[in-house]
């Protein structure tokens, strides 16, 4: 009867123990964000890069990331379909995430905020169509409807 003592007693331990270790283990190896180095701009043959400082990190400018500025006409359709596929669950006039996570200032980020793939249309084409984690997949959306809400996207 004293050596079930012993056994119980002995399981816990190593039971309270493991709990402990597993979450100093997860601790080291999983890096917190607020701690990570931040990249530091490099100049490549004389010339800046094109992205800049903000107060979270590394930031692209929309034209750089876009290649060019936004296309009136085509983000104005996109406005239109991204109220109806899109803005049901996700935010565009602050940062607050809704189901999914707000897109505001979307071109001014380095990476998509699902997938962490660059900023770019055709990463943004591949999140519509085959969406990285959550998202329902959008196939009724026509390349050109995509476009549209690509060239929203960048306004906003």
């Amino acid at each position: 009867m004293e050596n079930n003592s012993h056994l119980k007693s002995s399981v816990i331990i190593l039971f309270l123990g493991m709990t402990v270790f597993s979450g100093c283990l997860e601790a080291i190896l999983v890096p917190d964000e607020e701690f990570a180095p931040k990249p530091e701009p490099a100049m490549i043959f004389g010339v800046p890069p094109p992205f800049s400082q903000s107060e979270n990190g590394l930031s692209r400018s929309p034209t750089f990331q876009s290649g060019k500025e936004p296309d009136p006409e085509k983000a104005k359709k996109g406005g239109a379909l991204f109220a109806v596929w899109c803005r049901g669950c996700h935010e565009i006039k602050t940062k607050d995430n809704r189901i999914g996570p707000s897109l505001k200032d979307l071109f001014k980020r380095e990476n998509l905020p699902a997938s962490s793939k660059r900023v770019t249309g055709q990463n943004i084409r591949v999140q519509i169509r085959a969406p990285f984690r959550y998202m329902p997949p959008f196939p009724n959306l026509s390349e050109e409807e995509i476009e549209q809400i690509i060239e929203f996207l960048k306004t906003v």
